[in-house]
């Protein structure tokens, strides 16, 4: 059902969102602090942040604001999206439709406001959404992660750069053969010293 589908989706992106803010920021997950800020506050700290962009933060407020209207309408619990999205006058229809397809694996189809896409998009729901949320969530489920693996990487380069007395060559483009090649460099300066 699509009443189902609206609700875990929104609890995923909360979720997503507070933990990356949260992340970033370096401020402590707390029961108060999660439940002190609205979703929608998350999402503007994440945007200033640099977590999500301009496109991605319309994307999640028109998520957000379609499932806390679909879902707190009874009716729904046995309608599709579809059906929900056709009650809507068109310019609304067109805007949720738009903010969703500018972002993600649609790519920005917004600025060329493809008609088809929008027009089809009550149908293609689903798939629309999850294609448009996957770069995104990526991001905010491993950004974090990968950025202090970088910065901790930065940091030893930085200590091996002291231990060689002189400036290493540049980083090669895969992290595990710059390391290989930073090593064979320390070891051929400890033979030759």
């Amino acid at each position: 059902q699509d009443w189902d589908f609206i609700v875990k989706l929104g609890l995923v992106l909360e979720a997503f969102v507070a933990r990356a803010v949260a992340l970033e920021t370096g401020k402590p997950l707390t029961y108060k602090k999660i439940t002190g800020e609205t979703h929608c506050e998350r999402l503007s700290t994440a945007n200033k942040i640099g977590l999500i962009d301009k496109v991605e933060l319309k994307m999640l407020k028109s998520l957000s604001e379609l499932r806390n209207a679909f879902v707190h309408r009874l009716e729904n619990l046995t309608r599709t999206v579809s059906d929900y999205l056709a009650e809507l006058n068109e310019q609304r229809q067109q805007e949720i439709a738009l903010s969703i397809l500018s972002a993600g694996v649609p790519g920005r189809i917004g600025k060329s406001k493809d008609s088809s896409a929008i027009s089809n998009f009550p149908e293609d729901f689903r798939k629309t959404v999850l294609a448009a949320l996957f770069p995104t969530l990526l991001e905010l489920g491993y950004g974090y992660e990968r950025k202090q693996r970088e910065k901790r990487y930065v940091e030893w380069r930085a200590k091996q750069e002291k231990l060689y007395g002189r400036p290493l060559p540049p980083r090669t483009e895969d992290a595990f053969s710059d390391r290989i090649m930073v090593m064979e460099l320390l070891l051929k300066k400890e033979e030759e010293d």
